[in-house]
């Protein structure tokens, strides 16, 4: 649908906003050729701008983030783990999650890594504005943090400390998160191929605050024809005092009034409506923004707290998006589990797979209680199988003292009935109803 042409000299703003906003900005980087400083894939400054004005950005990126980094960390070695454990778990996941939502906003996060005794005492995020890659030669990259004064901070690389010159060796170490396929220190955000929704979004926000600043919209026009008109007693004419009572009713409309010659020529009264055609095409269209920017990160509507889809109630829907969310989470994690232990092996000389737990949803728990309840109903899962399968996800049952290894164990049962027995036993059958499997 065509926008009207008094609307898009207002959509161009988006331009000239990011445009002031580079001017004004006082930490920018050299990146002309020949600076060393290496380009990144999209303008920090752009994303500056946009994650400011874009509130559905920068939620599903914080999301992302918690679900991904603000869970526990499990590590696989009979070693003691502690350190380990007290650095992770205890003090140093919250600038871990921070470092990560501007890996997942600018597609490169940092966190500097403070020493005390050769050992990692706690990382230190620092905004990825003001820091990128700096190529010295062919093999000697640092990372560069520039204040608001423009003084620059040079900090080695924890993946490349057996690049640099003994004269190196008390700077400090950056962790940096980023780099793929396509970059080797910098990651495209998820949401730059959106980028021109994600501008006219912001600035149709901005246009729809505009307009309420400015009171109602104007929806129509009533022309009036006749014959001059009197003032009253206080001097205000027909014109004027119809206009006020229509303001005063709130119904968006614009009152003109045009005068005949002839005294005699009757009132004549028209209503022309304005199409408000449009508003309901940018309404869709920040619609779709949403949902476009939601489908960049993988990240469920509910996940978001906007529960507005109906369900029926033998509906498995919302159970399969939560299992399809979890594989998208086990995907982020990866790179950032190979990161920790490459960490842990650097700095705590251990050298351990870990896991990154992720969140537990209620669906989803409620998808394995069902899944055991159905194989152990049609005789796939044995009595005692199914109870060890309750043991891991129903910590709070006390199953425990039951002895899996008892010969009732082995027994499978076909829709309540003991397979190849036409009558149950009854003390078996009664020993079973304790356990909540329906």
């Amino acid at each position: 649908m065509k926008i009207e042409k008094n609307i898009n000299p207002q959509f161009s703003m988006a331009k000239n906003l990011v445009n002031d906003y580079f001017e004004k900005d006082t930490v920018k980087l050299d990146y002309t050729k020949g600076s060393g400083y290496l380009q990144p894939i999209v303008s920090p400054y752009l994303t500056s701008y946009v994650v400011k004005r874009n509130g559905r950005l920068n939620k599903c990126t914080s999301v992302l983030s918690q679900d991904t980094v603000l869970q526990n960390y499990v590590f696989d070695t009979e070693e003691d783990t502690q350190e380990l454990e007290d650095f992770w778990n205890k003090y140093n996941k919250y600038q871990f999650y921070l470092a990560t939502k501007e890996r997942y906003q600018y597609g490169w996060g940092c966190c500097e890594i403070l020493i005390e005794d050769n050992l990692p005492k706690r990382l230190a995020q620092f905004p990825a504005k003001t820091a990128c890659i700096k190529k010295e030669n062919e093999d000697l990259y640092y990372a560069v943090q520039r204040n608001i004064q423009g003084a620059e901070k040079k900090l080695r690389l924890m993946n490349r400390l057996d690049t640099y010159p003994d004269e190196d060796e008390k700077l400090p170490i950056c962790l940096w998160l980023g780099g793929g396929a396509t970059h080797e220190f910098y990651d495209l955000p998820a949401w730059y191929p959106d980028v021109d929704k994600i501008l006219a979004k912001i600035n149709l926000d901005m246009l729809n605050g505009e307009q309420i600043n400015n009171g109602n919209t104007l929806d129509g026009v009533l022309l009036i024809t006749g014959p001059p008109q009197r003032p009253d007693d206080k001097g205000v004419s027909p014109e004027e005092n119809l206009r006020q009572q229509l303001k005063n009713a709130g119904t968006g409309s614009m009152v003109a009034y045009f005068e005949t010659i002839d005294d005699e020529v009757p009132l004549n009264v028209d209503y022309t409506k304005i199409s408000n055609d449009n508003w309901s095409y940018l309404e869709a269209f920040s619609e779709s923004c949403d949902k476009a920017l939601m489908s960049d990160y993988s990240i469920p509507k509910v996940r978001l707290m906007i529960d507005d889809v109906t369900e029926s109630m033998n509906s498995n829907k919302s159970d399969t998006i939560w299992e399809i969310y979890t594989i998208s989470l086990n995907y982020e994690q990866y790179s950032n589990e190979l990161l920790i232990e490459e960490f842990n092996n650097l700095f705590f000389d251990i050298d351990c797979p870990v896991e990154m737990e992720t969140p537990i949803f209620t669906d989803k728990e409620q998808i394995s209680l069902d899944n055991i309840n159905k194989l152990f109903d049609k005789g796939l899962l044995t009595l005692g199988q199914a109870i060890s399968a309750l043991k891991l996800i129903k910590k709070d049952l006390d199953l425990d003292k039951v002895d899996v290894n008892a010969p009732c164990m082995n027994e499978r049962f076909y829709n309540g009935n003991l397979l190849g027995i036409e009558d149950n036993s009854e003390p078996l059958m009664d020993w079973l109803k304790g356990f909540d499997l329906k």
